[in-house]
């Protein structure tokens, strides 16, 4: 089943002006140090590279990840015109440019790619950025790979290089979670986007799964049992990754009992309207009716954790952000 990302739809919410300043340097993976000629080389792509290091390489070419570019012509990839890039897993036009990635972000053998490039200048502390990208799952025309959709596309700030420690390993990464569900679209690319609050001097972004399996949500509501006993992967081609500075913090609300903003509501809601309270992780913390106001808690009464969440209404008329301290 396809989800739709709640993020989308920050951008009609008028909460956010944004600058238009992108510090990925090469996000559509169109600089390339040379042509690929065959899988597993992303590296070719100026800036980016696979944050893990095996004996005998260095990290400027470690990477096994897969660049798809239109100006390759060899038997792993190939270019239909210039706007359509084909490769085993099926073609496809690109969401901006003429190349795109694409990775395993988690496979039934434990496996996992990351993909790691330097910003072009480091973030500010509390400061807060927005981080989006274009995804697409590939069609897998002859199932070769079994390509599954899954939630698995998450990213990390890092103040230095921060290496995997084995090549299933990530768990020495800060997680942070692009709250869409399972993207499933093989047509279309979906935009995926979510804010985050900078600690300050973070200067690297590396794109992963830094979970467990047991956290995944699986297309099909494969179990984790099976997805492990099987031969799948979690593949996504992946393109115009943006991480662009925000003017405006989200709404802030303080739920402390001091009598001050103890609560959040929207004014103009109808008591017909019902609105979902959704975390980062995308986990729906509360439902509240349009006249109803939130006091920080969850279903169960219990004080939600400082950060900030994502609201939607049930006729789609308000969503936005909210950042509790």
């Amino acid at each position: 089943m396809r989800m739709r990302c709640l993020f989308l739809l920050v951008i009609n919410c008028g909460i956010f002006s944004l600058y238009s300043q992108n510090l990925i340097p090469n996000g559509s993976f169109e600089k390339l140090k040379e042509c690929p000629d065959n899988v597993s080389q992303l590296y070719r792509a100026e800036g980016w590279y696979f944050p893990y290091i095996w004996p005998g390489t260095t990290l400027q070419n470690s990477c096994i990840t897969d660049l798809y570019a239109a100006c390759s012509s060899s038997n792993a990839i190939w270019s239909v015109n210039p706007n359509i890039v084909c490769c085993d897993l099926g073609c496809s036009e690109p969401a901006d440019g003429q190349n795109y990635a694409g990775f395993d972000f988690f496979t039934s053998g434990s496996w996992k790619e990351t993909i790691q490039t330097k910003l072009s200048e480091k973030l500010e502390a509390n400061h807060w950025y927005k981080i989006s990208l274009q995804a697409k799952l590939p069609e897998d025309p002859n199932s070769l790979n079994n390509i599954i959709g899954a939630s698995v596309i998450e990213y990390a700030f890092t103040g230095d290089t921060t290496l995997m420690i084995n090549i299933a390993n990530t768990s020495n990464f800060p997680r942070q979670v692009f709250p869409c569900g399972v993207i499933t679209d093989k047509q279309n690319w979906t935009k995926v986007e979510a804010l985050y609050l900078a600690s300050g001097d973070e200067q690297f972004l590396t794109i992963g799964y830094f979970g467990e399996i047991s956290q995944l949500d699986i297309e099909n509501s494969l179990t984790h049992a099976d997805f492990m006993n099987g031969d799948f992967h979690c593949y996504y081609f992946i393109d115009n990754i943006q991480v662009t500075p925000f003017e405006n913090v989200p709404n802030v609300f303080t739920p402390n009992g001091d009598g001050i903003n103890d609560f959040w509501y929207i004014p103009t809601a109808m008591s017909s309207e019902r609105i979902n309270i959704i975390n980062r992780w995308g986990v729906k913390v509360k439902s509240l009716t349009g006249t109803e106001k939130w006091d920080g808690t969850d279903f169960n009464g219990k004080n939600c954790t400082s950060g900030y969440y994502y609201f939607q209404s049930g006729s789609e008329n308000y969503s936005g952000i909210i950042y509790k301290l």
